[in-house]
């Protein structure tokens, strides 16, 4: 028999405004923690919007793996004015023939080229690193992390390496969108984006800035002059859609670029953060991870065949993905009248997937909150309780490119620099668009 919504479990918030002021206090925390005080599901209330908290797994699959039932909801609208239509946003017959176009953009060729492009980058990055150390000064971690992520992406998505002003203004410009971006989805009232607001204004010129540089790209690698094309935007103009045969159009050409710009940078970048930061709050840990770097053979450059060998170092991505999921929770909103998990869920209400709950639930992880990459040295993670990519159709289509852009730059830093923090404080979480640390982490490298 099917329960009607309201006899699900309740948080008890405001009279008028339900639970704002809770989950705009911590909007990774607030569902992981009421849906895990009553077994997974709960409900709350945001004005008159209903919410559905959810850490059950099998809700969670039900709710992924039912794209036409779970849609998106509005936040992505709000991504959706600084990447535009594409990939990242879209739901439907148009997403499903979107991404079957892109899935061969991410072949073993492409992701060999990832691990190129990543040593390449990440070793001048070190060489930087190596000249603070040499002056007594300490590596601001967050925002070489940003960096490094949003050179990769420009060096691999694009026909030619960005000069270094360019990058520092793409990263800052990004930075700053995905927070506006956080602020209209946590917002009672969202103005329209003509209406001149500050969140607009930004948002706007992260749009622009992002359209405008991609769009010249694509001008030049089009252009006779431009020469052997390996990189992914050559790889993109190339593709044809399946139900006209024709080369995508510049517009979706430059929607795509950006969805995997953004997609890719505030996500990647503060994976990478989080992980150097356990590595250097964990020397204990830190050693093994030396012991397995230094064995790799000196005279090769990374491969995709020699990062296989790095079981302990893919633990610890594992590890710390479960505790600070870059993509901490995923929402959907009921297209319809519903049954779920044993009661039904009126149109309208929206799910949020708390990634960051489920990965710190003690019903499915022993010592949750605890950082032991130990725990995936005999299995890997379960797909149900581990899901820092999301699942079900809308599975991240970069999962790959991340995870070796990741592993390659790990690799590097351990190979050169033993770390450790001037400040051995936890920093506090930021949840924005990325779950990322909420202060600049100051970190110090050693030669090794």
């Amino acid at each position: 028999m099917t329960a009607p919504f309201h006899s699900l479990p309740s948080h008890r918030g405001d009279l008028v405004t339900g639970s704002l002021a809770a989950f705009r206090a911590a909007p990774h925390r607030f569902p992981a923690e009421l849906a895990e005080q009553h077994g997974g599901l709960a409900r709350f209330r945001i004005l008159r919007r209903q919410f559905l908290a959810v850490t059950d797994p099998v809700a969670i699959g039900e709710i992924l793996d039912r794209p036409a039932d779970f849609v998106r909801g509005r936040q992505y609208r709000n991504i959706e004015a600084v990447v535009g239509p594409g990939l990242l946003v879209t739901d439907g017959p148009g997403w499903r023939e979107r991404r079957q176009l892109l899935n061969p953009l991410f072949r073993a060729d492409r992701l060999r080229q990832v691990v190129a492009t990543t040593q390449s980058v990440m070793q001048g990055l070190l060489d930087q690193w190596a000249h603070t150390a040499r002056a007594g000064g300490a590596i601001e971690l967050c925002r070489a992390a940003r960096t490094l992520t949003i050179t990769v992406m420009a060096q691999t998505l694009l026909s030619h390496a960005l000069p270094p002003a360019q990058i520092e203004r793409l990263s800052e410009l990004i930075h700053t969108g995905t927070q506006r971006i956080r602020q209209r989805n946590i917002s009672l009232f969202s103005l329209p984006f003509w209406v001149p607001t500050r969140v607009n204004r930004d948002l706007l010129s992260a749009a622009r800035y992002l359209h405008d540089l991609l769009a010249e790209e694509i001008r030049s690698a089009s252009s006779p002059a431009a020469g052997e094309q390996g990189h992914l935007l050559a790889a993109l103009a190339s593709l044809h859609e399946a139900h006209t045969g024709r080369p995508l159009p510049t517009a979706a050409l430059i929607d795509e670029l950006r969805s995997l710009f953004v997609a890719g940078f505030e996500t990647t970048s503060a994976a990478f953060a989080w992980t150097v930061w356990r590595l250097a709050r964990h020397p204990e840990l830190a050693a093994g991870w030396h012991a397995e770097v230094d064995a790799l053979p000196a005279d090769q450059p990374l491969s995709l065949e020699l990062l296989k060998k790095l079981p302990m170092t893919e633990r610890f991505l594992q590890e710390t993905l479960r505790l600070h999921p870059p993509v901490y929770t995923l929402s959907r909103v009921a297209r319809h009248d519903l049954d779920l998990c044993g009661y039904r869920i009126p149109r309208g209400t929206q799910a949020i997937v708390s990634v960051y709950g489920l990965h710190r639930s003690p019903r499915h992880w022993s010592d949750p909150l605890e950082f032991r990459p130990d725990r995936f040295a005999t299995n890997s993670p379960n797909p149900q309780h581990w899901i820092p990519f999301g699942a079900g159709p809308h599975l991240c289509i970069g999962m790959a490119f991340a995870l070796l852009e990741l592993k390659t730059a790990l690799t590097q830093l351990g190979q050169r620099f033993r770390l450790s923090l001037v400040d051995s404080r936890d920093p506090p979480e930021r949840a924005e668009i990325s779950l990322s640390p909420g202060t600049e982490i100051l970190l110090r490298v050693e030669p090794r």
